[in-house]
């Protein structure tokens, strides 16, 4: 259930941050800025387009995630919920990586167990996916 809530929180943030980009490009054609050195200006603009992208490309990840967790929750697919639950670890995939590396540390170490190798490899005949 942790990668799932993970997924949709991330998946609600990225769509959000994206929104906000929107508005801040809609925004900037009514406002002037004028910058004290290039630098300043380079942050700002470093600031204004790559964390709302950053943030969507977790966006785009979030649907391998929600999946990854539902196929852990029903016991299906060890290979899709280990990649969710490394999905989860790498914080630019994630914009809430701070529950994300908890949450996928925990699902590592759940997927690791024995008995939760042996319930998700029990269907190793199939397709993992």
């Amino acid at each position: 259930m942790g990668l799932i809530a993970l997924g949709l929180v991330n998946a609600l943030l990225g769509v959000l941050a994206v929104l906000q980009l929107l508005l801040k490009l809609i925004n900037a054609e009514q406002t002037t800025r004028v910058f004290e050195s290039e630098a300043r200006r380079l942050g700002y603009m470093f600031g204004f387009f790559f964390w709302p992208l950053l943030m969507f490309l977790g966006t785009l990840i979030s649907p391998l995630v929600i999946y990854g967790g539902a196929r852990m929750f029903a016991a299906k697919s060890y290979a899709m919920a280990r990649l969710a639950a490394i999905l989860a670890l790498i914080p630019v995939t994630s914009c809430c990586f701070v529950l994300g590396i908890p949450v996928g540390i925990w699902s590592l170490i759940v997927l690791r167990a024995t008995r939760g190798q042996s319930r998700l490899r029990a269907d190793a005949g199939r397709r993992a996916f």
